[in-house]
């Protein structure tokens, strides 16, 4: 393995001998390290080490990174880059992916820092560099991190890389970058709209001089969006991933919970019998009224079918039942209303083998939701666990704990549920070509507890529909994001109200709709949030696997 050294020192000294490759010393400003970068990716070399003076020497045996999970190593979040950039609040309050794992654990991270940072090469050649119109490199730093995120790179945060030094390291709050590199960060990352909003709320908030934000801001006016680039990666079907070795016969089980949706049902279990890798355990999970539920064991199928019938409808109980009786090693996800392809475990199977990650989460096309956005035909890091279309090896739940029972008749479990194992250190990848239909059944499921009712596309093609947060969101934001990071994303869901789609005209009036409304929207936001904070007395509770058995339960309470 060969690796450029770029030595970044203010002093322009280098280090005494660089065994590994070319070594270059250059000021630690974004101009001089992407002027620096992009010579040594001309020389023979596989990897860039980005390494600051005031680290000490630099490790002279990189292989141990490289050869840990991901495609790009470095020690943001020790080196201060956590909650970085704070105005991000603004605009992502309660995203998991601005939520900061422990510094001391290897984790996903696209905070990225080029003061200790492998980065392969052809990334650099294709993806570019940092952008040399920031004043401070941490800041450029992250912008490149969220970009290259974005374009699909697997970013992760190693304290390893800094040996010993890690120990004297921490996430702890770290000076904000100045005024112009934040609106620089969010203008290339997030358009000019968002700036704009995120520069009105720091007004709002005191976040910074009223001044400053608004010179901040009008020198900021002509940067534009950067653009994109994409990671090349094959497909990833069983047969179509180079280097891609599945394990001989994997074991999976198939877990879905149902409730008055039997119609549904019946072509999802049918789907799976024309599996091509064929799984190896289906457990329904029948939470149907005793008084119209279907007679099992009449129901003739091919597969290696259980069904636990659960009187009292909850759906992280009903999981949490069906996860207990499992052996498999890994564990797919399935809704009772989704259409499903033939190689679907195939494919999951594969991500899994092809990147070592921990979950692999597919996509799914809503009925007449219109097109995915943008950032979900990408493969990526995932920030979401969509438990209509995700598989994780069932070894991943041992650290991260089963559902918690404060969403069994709310929205959002597999949210909470995927942000434990993100914070666990697992690897989540969200490949875009796994698909499954999601009819959004009208009734059933979680709608028979009155949640889902307005789903966030009927927000947008319906006047008078507003996607509004439940109280077991709050409770979610509540769990893991600041004070003003939920009173962000509060008022955010407020003005969501006011946008629709269609025409001028329409839109215009979804407006006007909700500006009606909005007394009312406020009133209801307010009541979710008192029974979240009203939640948290009593929860979590989440129990948690050893080899299939329950050993723990975090939070007061039982599950009955």
């Amino acid at each position: 393995m060969r690796a450029a050294l770029i030595w970044l020192s203010a002093s322009g000294q280098g280090p005494r001998d660089w065994s590994l490759g070319p070594a270059e010393s250059v000021a630690p400003s974004p101009q001089s390290v992407r002027r620096a970068a992009d010579r040594v990716t001309t020389k023979e070399a596989d990897f860039l080490l980005f390494w600051h003076e005031d680290l000490g020497a630099p490790p002279e045996d990189l292989s141990s990174i490289v050869q840990q999970v991901g495609e790009l190593w470095h020690a943001g979040l020790c080196l201060g880059q956590g909650g970085r950039p704070s105005i991000l609040d603004f605009v992502h309050p309660t995203w998991m992916l601005q939520i900061d794992p422990s510094s001391k654990r290897s984790c996903s991270s696209w905070r990225l820092s080029l003061r200790a940072a492998v980065v392969p090469v052809d990334l650099w050649s294709r993806l570019g560099g940092v952008d040399p119109g920031f004043e401070d490199l941490d800041a450029a730093s992250l912008e490149m991190g969220f970009r290259w995120w974005r374009g699909g790179v697997l970013l992760r945060h190693v304290p390893e890389l800094l040996g010993r030094r890690a120990d004297a390291t921490s996430n702890g709050p770290a000076p904000k970058p100045a005024l112009d590199d934040q609106l620089r960060f969010l203008r290339r990352t997030r358009g000019s709209f968002w700036a704009t909003w995120a520069v009105h709320r720091a007004v709002l908030t005191g976040f910074d001089s009223r001044w400053e934000l608004v010179k901040a801001w009008w020198r900021s006016r002509g940067i534009r969006p950067a653009e994109v680039a994409s990671v090349e990666v094959p497909g990833t079907s069983q047969d179509a991933v180079p280097g891609t070795s599945l394990e001989p016969n994997p074991t999976v089980a198939v877990l879905i919970p149902t409730l008055d949706r039997y119609p549904y049902l019946t072509v999802v279990v049918e789907q799976l019998e024309r599996q091509t890798i064929s799984p190896t355990e289906v457990v329904v999970i029948d939470q149907t009224d005793p008084s119209r539920r279907r007679r099992w064991q009449d129901v003739s199928t091919g597969l290696p079918l259980r069904v636990l019938e659960q009187d009292r409808p909850g759906q992280s109980t009903a999981r949490n039942a069906g996860l207990r009786t499992i052996t498999a090693d890994y564990v797919l996800f399935l809704d009772d209303d989704v259409e499903i392809e033939p190689d679907l475990i195939a494919r999951h199977l594969a991500v899994l083998a092809r990147f070592r990650a921990d979950v692999s989460c597919g996509v799914t096309e809503e009925v007449g939701a219109g097109p995915l956005p943008e950032e979900f035909r990408r493969r990526r890091l995932s920030d979401v666990f969509p438990t209509c279309n995700c598989m994780a090896r069932r070894e991943v739940l041992n650290r991260s704990g089963l559902f918690d029972l404060a969403f069994d008749h709310g929205s959002r479990a597999d949210a909470d549920l995927g942000t434990r194992i993100y914070l666990a250190g697992g690897l989540m990848v969200l490949e875009p070509s796994i698909s499954v239909l999601h009819h959004k059944a009208p009734a059933g499921g979680l709608r028979r507890h009155g949640a889902r009712k307005v789903t966030f596309a009927d927000s947008r093609r319906r006047l008078t529909a507003r996607h509004l947060p439940s109280a077991t969101e709050m409770y979610l934001a509540e769990r893991y994001s600041s004070p003003a990071q939920v009173r962000e994303a509060k008022v955010l869901r407020a003005f969501g109200t006011l946008k629709g789609e269609g025409g001028s005209i329409r839109k215009l009036l979804k407006l006007a709709v909700g500006w009606i409304q909005m007394p009312d929207t406020l009133l209801r936001i307010r009541r979710a949030s008192s029974q979240a904070e009203a939640m948290l007395e009593s929860y979590p509770r989440i129990p948690f696997l050893a080899d299939g058995t329950a050993v723990g339960i975090q939070g007061e309470g039982d599950e009955g």
